[in-house]
This record gives C-alpha cells, sequence and structure tokens, in this order.
C-alpha cells in the first residue's frame, strides 16, 4: 500500500463498529448513530495519514464501570479492540503506529504499566492480545468519570509522536456518573477536591462535577487546548457506544461544545 495513499477502507475497518463517532470542531461530524456514515470520519482521518510524514497515535479510552456487566456481558469492547489493532497493523506496514490505553472508572489512569507510553504497534501482537483481553476483567469501578478520563487523556498524549495523526478512541456504555455504594473516595480533578461520602453527596458534587467540566476554561476546555495546541488539525475523537442506553449527549458535548454551553 502506497504511504501517500491510505484508503478510508482500512481505517473503516477501525470504525466500523461505532455508532457514535465525532471529531473535533473544524472538522465533519458524524455524531448520532445513523445520522452520517462512520466512514465520512475514516476519511477525514485518511486525509491527514495522506501526508507521508505523518504517523498515528491512537489513545483507547476504555469504560471499565460495574454497569458493563449489564450492558456489555459479551465484553463486546474487547472485540472492538481486537478488531481496532488489527485494522492499525495493517497501518503499520506503511508508517509507524503507536497506540496507549487509559480507564474510564473510579479516577482514571493508564492502563498498564508494562506497556510503554504510546508504545509502537510494530512487533507487539502478542504482548497486545493479553493486554487488550484483560479489559474484559476490568469491570468493577462504582463510576464512569469523565472528567478524569479528560484530565487523564490530555496529559497522557503529551508523550504521543510530535507531528502525529491523533485518534482517541473513547469505549463507553453510559453516561457521566459518579457513585456512593459504602466507600468514601475523594474526587481529586475538581477544584478544589471534594470527598463524596454519602448518598446524599452524590447529587451535589455530581452538579458540581458537570459544572466545571463545561465552565469556560473548565475541564473541557483544558482538554481541547492541551489537543489541539498539541495536534493541530490533526486530532480526531471517536466516542464507541456499547450496550443499549441512549443518552450520549453530555459525551458529544464534551467533545464538540455542539449545544454551545459546554466551555468557550
Amino acid at each position: 500500500m502506497s504511504r501517500r495513499h491510505l484508503t478510508p477502507a482500512v481505517l473503516a475497518g477501525l470504525l466500523a463498529a461505532a455508532p457514535l463517532a465525532a471529531t473535533l470542531p473544524g472538522s465533519p461530524v458524524a455524531a448520532q448513530a445513523g445520522a452520517l456514515p462512520v466512514t465520512t470520519n475514516a476519511t477525514q482521518l485518511a486525509e491527514c495519514l495522506a501526508d507521508p510524514s505523518r504517523d498515528l497515535a491512537v489513545l483507547f479510552a476504555v469504560d471499565t464501570s460495574q454497569s458493563l456487566e449489564d450492558e456489555d456481558p459479551d465484553a463486546v469492547r474487547v472485540d472492538g479492540l481486537k478488531g481496532a489493532i488489527d485494522s492499525l497493523a495493517r497501518v503499520a506496514t506503511t508508517r509507524d503506529v503507536s497506540i496507549d490505553f487509559i480507564t474510564i472508572g473510579t479516577g482514571s489512569e493508564r492502563a498498564f504499566g508494562m506497556w510503554p507510553s504510546f508504545g509502537s504497534l510494530a512487533g507487539a501482537s502478542d504482548t497486545l492480545s493479553g493486554l487488550r483481553d484483560g479489559f474484559a476483567e476490568l469491570k468493577y469501578d462504582q463510576d464512569t468519570d469523565y472528567g478524569a478520563a479528560l484530565v487523564t487523556a490530555a496529559d497522557v498524549r503529551k508523550q504521543a509522536p510530535p507531528g502525529s495523526c491523533r485518534l482517541m478512541v473513547w469505549f463507553t456504555d453510559g453516561e457521566f456518573d459518579l457513585d456512593y455504594q459504602g466507600i468514601r473516595k475523594t474526587i481529586d480533578w475538581l477544584d478544589p477536591p471534594m470527598e463524596l461520602g454519602s448518598d446524599r453527596a452524590v447529587a451535589e458534587i455530581m452538579q458540581i462535577a458537570q459544572a466545571q467540566i463545561c465552565a469556560p476554561g473548565g475541564v473541557a476546555d483544558r482538554f481541547r487546548e492541551a489537543i489541539g495546541k498539541e495536534a493541530g488539525d490533526g486530532h480526531y475523537v471517536l466516542g464507541v457506544k456499547l450496550g443499549t442506553k441512549p443518552d450520549y449527549s453530555f459525551l458529544r458535548k464534551i467533545i464538540l461544545n455542539d449545544t454551545g454551553d459546554c466551555g468557550q
């Protein structure tokens, strides 16, 4: 395959399972299930990769919340990761491809300490197979903390190769959610950090958290600013919807600010 003619069909294999797709402001959007073919996003990313000097860096952000037991009992997220990595392996025959993983649960962090930050896909299929399959058992977190994920993603992406086309693939089965199940915890990305220590506190902290995510200059803006400064027009975000929960509007709002009330 020519380095100059990466076809959308190859990247469609990466994106084909996703009913919810979105790019950052300034790029065409296919963000509502069934509204536009997912290959629209593949085409845009392929255009970035048409520049032979640009490599590809992919960050997988994967939900690890308890609700996966009900919403993704067959671990479709693992199948999705396998399909994505297999497609990326084909892309890696024409350019360097690096990948990394973070969790979205009670907090957010790099998923695998033994995997190098944005490690190369080349020659790593056996290692990645074990890591990928490990997500089937990562399903016990109480929360789906979008705020923590945004902060972690912005930080982790600093390690991506400079000048690369950057794709973030966000696997989730539901909405932003903080919960209390008898164990006190600190939501440390809030300013100031707040302790969630009772059922009564959940609604108040959720309201504060959503406000801080979407405030002008808040968490969502800082995420957009960080990835924009690092990647220019070569950054793409794809949300992969797991399960049957219908409302992904807050995730759309975070990525796109398409409603005009989440950040600047």
